[in-house]
């Protein structure tokens, strides 16, 4: 009876994770070339920060709930955050990969490398901006 529950489950999330199926390895997986590989990493990248934008957006759109007093100075948090946020990504970058001639250091796959890390940064920051969406919902 108890696998009866599960194959339903398991079913109803399999297109779930076929539909997210991460373009990056999609793209990779075709890719011939180190440099293919790159520019594989450098588009996803290019998507994570497009959503990025989105979502930057929509917080500060939210925003205009806080009420007209607080309203330009709400904004002026959440950009100086952002600002914030920007500076410790690409400090956070040098601290992993400190070298000053990255190829020397890293090798030819760096610029992947680096794209991939901005990628996955970026995402989880995007998790963090939405926390600032919840304050404002329904109203």
């Amino acid at each position: 009876m108890k696998c009866m529950t599960l194959i339903p489950l398991f079913v109803s999330v399999m297109p779930s994770y076929a539909q997210q199926r991460d373009a990056f390895s999609y793209c990779s997986e075709k890719a011939e070339t180190q440099l293919a590989i790159t520019q594989c990493a450098i588009e996803d990248q290019e998507r994570a920060s497009a959503e990025y934008t989105v979502v930057l957006a929509q917080v500060l759109a939210r925003t205009q709930y806080v009420g007209d007093d607080d309203l330009e100075h709400a904004k002026e948090k959440v950009r100086a955050a952002e600002k914030a946020w920007a500076v410790y990504l690409d400090a956070f970058i040098e601290a992993r990969y400190p070298a000053e001639n990255k190829r020397d250091a890293y090798g030819s796959r760096y610029l992947q490398i680096e794209a991939e890390l901005r990628a996955k940064m970026t995402r989880r920051h995007i998790e963090d901006l939405r926390i600032l969406l919840s304050p404002y919902a329904g109203k």
